[in-house]
């Protein structure tokens, strides 16, 4: 699917670079737009998209409009990044302890800063990351038992 939709995204391209230079929005290529989409529509129907399909339901025709539609199929595609502090909202816990778990390795992250880090987790990443937790049970502490002599004092 994901090459289906690549493969009309340059023939979208080639059209928009054909167009005349005061054409706004491409309607000379509408039925051909309007093609692409139920082309693209029956597709995800039938290897199982229902994002794609939802995004497929509205029909304008545009090149233009063609063209995004296509770059959204296209980014379902793409996984879906956090960064720290969304992570610490669903482990119910502080960025501070997101950011302490990607420094030790426990928690795989990409770092797209520069200068200083700014760090984001795929949701696989942290599904992989929860799933570990989970198997490792809380336990309750041992009580300590103190062993040795105790000096009594006379009074």
């Amino acid at each position: 699917m994901k090459a289906f939709i690549q493969k009309r995204i340059r023939q979208v391209e080639s059209w928009l670079k054909e167009l005349p230079i005061g054409e706004p929005g491409g309607d000379c290529f509408r039925d051909e737009c309007l093609s692409i989409g139920r082309e693209i529509k029956a597709e995800a129907i039938r290897t199982g998209h229902p994002a794609i399909v939802e995004l497929c339901q509205r029909r304008n025709g545009g090149l233009r409009y063609t063209q995004r539609l296509l770059a959204d199929c296209l980014a379902t595609f793409a996984p879906e990044t956090l960064t720290p502090p969304e992570v610490a909202r669903r482990l119910k816990k502080s960025p501070d302890y997101v950011r302490d778990c990607i420094r030790r390795g426990q928690l795989k992250a990409s770092n797209l800063g520069k200068g200083r880090p700014r760090w984001v987790v795929t949701t696989a990443e942290l599904d992989r990351f929860m799933q570990g937790k989970q198997s490792l049970a809380p336990t309750t502490p041992k009580r300590r038992v103190k062993t040795g002599s105790y000096k009594r004092y006379s009074t």
